[in-house]
């Protein structure tokens, strides 16, 4: 068993959710050094490192159409838990 510790204050928003080409990832606190992990409901299909600032640009590239889960990681904490739909 592991223990997971969410921000409350932090908000995580994804824009527009469902997106077919990109997407865009807001949070209310500027990130330092976080790392975006992408899950089907199977396994880890993308990791985006060294993410910085408040915004940032996510684009579908080879993904396929579905359900995803998104989990956002900085320090070695899980800070936001988000579900990502991609349609064609």
């Amino acid at each position: 068993m592991v223990s997971v510790e969410f921000n409350d204050n932090l908000i995580f928003d994804i824009y527009p959710n469902p997106f077919s080409g990109e997407a865009t990832f807001h949070t209310s606190a500027a990130l330092r050094n976080a790392r975006l992990m992408i899950y089907n409901s199977q396994q880890l299909v993308k990791q985006i490192d060294s993410i910085s600032d408040q915004t940032f640009t996510f684009n579908r590239e080879n993904l396929s159409s579905g359900l995803y889960w998104i989990k956002l990681v900085q320090e070695n904490k899980v800070i936001a838990i988000r579900k990502l739909v991609i349609t064609d």
